[in-house]
């Protein structure tokens, strides 16, 4: 029988502040606390990892108690001084200077806790292992109020499933660098869902971090929607890929 564990975490990279660093879509804990009030009243079965003071704020505004430690040592934050060196580089600035100050560009927390997503499904199937499938779910997904179950029947399967913008050929994936350049180009994948069988957790996991490396190798940095197109790119038989029209749609 199929059964879904999903998974979320929250860390305050300060993101209320983006706006006076001239970065766009700043906005408070308080809002993403509005729009997870939301989420765990969905009909889930739904684990979070959230450190202290966001933990007890997280269990006093929602009277949500799953919660684990966010734990950073076990995450990518091991790769932070990375993300830093790289954005800061004149290689790197030049090459994203056209780009403004999107946050993929300019906040190095921000690429490594959507890089974090795959660790924290691998830290939910070591926890609550008899689950047949993991999905990611962002904190701040459920923006509206709602009671209907998500439509995910016909994506629970043995591959990883990600929603996509528009349909895609493998072989005209980007490379890092003309992403980087031109986000545009790598704005097909949508991180805010994915859905992972048990089977392939740590195979996520391990060959996601080395898509990461590849793009530290590069002196590149971006985030999580570029690094899985370069783990798809490489590995087209693990994934499926669902078109929607829609940012906030489920998948079709």
């Amino acid at each position: 029988m199929i059964s879904v564990l999903c998974v979320t975490a929250f860390k305050d990279i300060n993101r209320d502040k983006w706006s006076e660093k001239g970065v766009p879509h700043s906005r408070g804990t308080d809002k993403y606390l509005e729009w997870f009030y939301n989420l765990k009243n969905l009909p889930l079965n739904l684990i979070c990892f959230a450190d202290e003071p966001i933990a007890s704020q997280i269990r006093n505004r929602t009277s949500f108690n799953n919660i684990y430690p966010y734990n950073e040592r076990d995450t990518f934050f091991k790769y932070i001084e990375f993300e830093k060196r790289v954005m800061n580089s004149p290689y790197y600035k030049g090459l994203v200077a056209s780009t403004g100050s999107w946050p993929e560009h300019s906040v190095p927390e921000y690429n490594i806790v959507n890089h974090n997503k795959v660790n924290f499904v691998r830290r939910a199937y070591e926890i609550n292992p008899g689950y047949t499938h993991y999905a990611w779910i962002d904190f701040g997904f459920q923006r509206n109020p709602s009671s209907e179950p998500l439509k995910w029947d016909h994506i629970l399967n043995n591959s990883i499933n990600y929603a996509i913008d528009k349909p895609l050929r493998y072989n005209e994936i980007p490379d890092p660098e003309t992403i980087c350049r031109n986000p545009e180009t790598g704005n097909i994948i949508q991180g805010a869902l994915f859905t992972v069988p048990a089977s392939l957790v740590r195979w996520y996991e391990n060959a996601y971090e080395k898509a990461l490396q590849h793009y530290y190798s590069k002196n590149l940095a971006d985030d999580d929607q570029s690094v899985a197109l370069l783990v798809v790119k490489n590995n087209p038989e693990k994934f499926r890929l669902h078109v929607r029209k829609a940012f906030r749609i489920l998948y079709e």
